[in-house]
């Protein structure tokens, strides 16, 4: 057999042989990737807490528009003011009431009385006599000022010469013979009143000392510092003697 025989042989098995038949298989989906799912979820919960809140407010709103109303409280009316009374025409306007200022209640203690300072007080001096070997002075201090002030306790006294220099002479508290012992007081001197106290000293040379001379007189009120100065010659040979201050222009009160 040639070939071309065999050819035709091939053709004809060919037609006689009926052509196969493909089933078609079908595809699968693509399986899902774990990605795609957390966004699944995350688009999910997403929109149920949008409608959560979303009923949240709705429920907010309608519980507030079923609030009762409040009643209003009514503003409270001014008082109405009384009428003012018009003066008469023929009498005149009448003039506003003066009101005395309160009187202190009953039994209220007294305002204090200050200590008289220097310059309230005038300073004199006068003899009260002599007694063997010794000098009596009082030494008057006057409240010159338009106030009551006091005075308490012990002066002090001091001795210048002619040129204003002080001369060393000794000063006692108490002491002497022409005025008792006599514990301080408190004198209080209104206006034009007087205060004075004791001055006594010896006249005898009695040591080595000579005797001093003054000028002028020197003297401090009880509790300052400021001295009064009066012209004043004493001629003492020893210590002074003071007592402190007594009312009126006497002195101490002597021993009889």
């Amino acid at each position: 057999m040639n070939g071309e025989s065999k050819q035709k042989l091939r053709e004809a098995v060919t037609l006689m042989t009926p052509a196969p038949r493909y089933l078609g298989v079908p595809r699968l989906p693509d399986p899902v990737q774990p990605a795609g799912w957390q966004r699944a979820a995350a688009l999910a919960f997403a929109c149920l807490l949008m409608l959560a809140l979303g009923g949240m407010l709705l429920y907010i709103r309608n519980a507030t528009s079923l609030k009762p109303p409040t009643a209003a409280t009514p503003a409270a009316s001014p008082a109405p003011t009384p009428p003012q009374a018009r003066p008469s025409p023929s009498s005149g306007a009448t003039p506003p009431a003066v009101v005395p200022p309160p009187s202190p209640p009953a039994g209220s203690p007294a305002p204090p009385v200050p200590r008289c300072q220097p310059t309230q007080l005038a300073l004199a001096q006068h003899s009260l006599g002599a007694y063997t070997g010794h000098q009596v002075a009082a030494f008057v201090l006057t409240n010159k000022s338009s106030g009551t002030c006091y005075l308490y306790g012990y002066p002090g006294l001091g001795l210048l010469d002619g040129g204003g220099h002080r001369l060393p002479v000794q000063v006692l508290r108490g002491g002497g013979q022409a005025a008792i012992a006599s514990a301080p007081q408190t004198v209080q001197l209104p206006p034009g009143a007087s205060a004075s106290f004791t001055a006594e000293w010896s006249t005898l040379q009695s040591g080595p000392t000579p005797c001093a001379t003054s000028r002028q007189v020197q003297v401090t009120p009880p509790d300052d510092v400021e001295q009064l100065t009066i012209p004043g010659q004493i001629g003492t040979c020893g210590a002074i003697n003071l007592t402190p201050v007594f009312p009126g222009a006497d002195g101490a009160p002597g021993p009889g």
